[in-house]
């Protein structure tokens, strides 16, 4: 038996869950760019960049595409029809003007 499996296991050694956990701390802190400014969440966020890079999606094809779960993805849109952000057709989603606008505003901060 190797050294490595007979030590016992460390999840914070472990590759994966130390890139996800890297991977939280970057989005939190990109989301604090934005949040309190626009009153954005991230899974806002998310749907907003979303449907702006794809012009219309299906909360399906959103779930996919940003890697938010389906309850996540439903709060995000129900915020952001609230804000008028989004318009829902037959489960379509596809931004608002006011959505593109938000979107334009917040993609340069969230990029630099």
């Amino acid at each position: 038996m190797s050294r490595q499996a007979s030590e016992p296991f460390q999840l914070t050694d472990f590759f994966p869950y130390r890139l996800a956990v890297r991977s939280e701390r970057v989005s939190m802190a990109v989301a604090q760019l934005y949040s309190h400014r626009f009153d954005v969440t991230r899974a806002e966020w998310r749907v907003l960049a979303a449907l702006a890079v794809n012009n219309a999606m299906t909360p399906k094809e959103i779930i996919a595409y940003s890697t938010l779960e389906k309850m996540q993805v439903s709060r995000a849109v129900a915020g952001l029809e609230e804000k008028g952000a989004t318009d829902r057709r037959a489960q379509i989603l596809t931004l608002t003007a006011a959505g593109r606008a938000l979107f334009k505003t917040i993609a340069p901060i969230a990029r630099a």
